[in-house]
């Protein structure tokens, strides 16, 4: 069934099938350690560009042993869109 979509919705969902065509995609797993507090990375927003976006990867963390890098987008994480 298709449902009505804005101009913006339309406009937003349009960028973004671009962008994954372009994307280079990887995986990374993540783990917590024991001896450490969180995943070592900061989860930004900007109003400018859609999605969640990756700064800040401390080393020696879980993120950049991860392989996470500044700068990367979220697309999915635990199967989750």
């Amino acid at each position: 069934m298709n449902l009505p979509v804005s101009d913006e919705q339309g406009r937003y969902e349009q960028k973004t099938a671009r962008a994954l065509q372009t994307a280079r995609l990887r995986l990374c797993k993540l783990k917590l350690w024991s001896n450490f507090n969180g995943f070592g990375f900061v989860l930004t927003a900007e109003s400018e560009r859609p999605g969640l976006y990756i700064d800040n990867v401390e080393d020696s963390s879980p993120a950049k042993a991860g392989g996470l890098q500044s700068g990367d987008r979220i697309i999915e994480v635990n199967r989750f869109l």
